[in-house]
């Protein structure tokens, strides 16, 4: 009879990094002609997880667009996410500072009360 062979340790299966932000890339243009199609994709992404939304491919923006942004940031912070635009174009930080959106959509810090 051979000796019995040693067990192999239990590896844990998380990793000990904390898992990368889910991701969604959005449109190269954003404006209320796209936002009622983007918008169901916005809000099943947020609802599996995304955390970041690689806004670096937006060169056109308008004021639904924006509001688009600003109401999907609500809708995680809901849930309990911070979602966080990544790359933002300057299409995205330009429309945003002109409409007075950027301290909202976390482009800028938010003024002092």
């Amino acid at each position: 009879m051979s000796p019995p062979r040693p067990t192999p340790p239990v590896r844990n299966r998380r990793s000990a990094k904390a898992p990368a932000a889910a991701a969604l890339a959005l449109p190269a243009a954003l404006s209320i002609r796209e936002v009622s199609t983007v918008a169901p994709t916005l809000a099943a992404a947020i609802a599996a997880g995304a955390s970041v939304l690689d806004s670096g491919a937006v060169s056109i923006i308008d004021t639904a667009g924006l509001q688009l942004l600003l109401s999907a940031r609500r809708t995680a912070a809901a849930l309990g996410v911070e979602l966080r635009l990544a790359a933002p174009s300057a299409a995205v930080k330009d429309s945003a500072r002109s409409l007075g959106f950027a301290a909202a959509l976390g482009l800028e810090p938010e003024p002092a009360s």
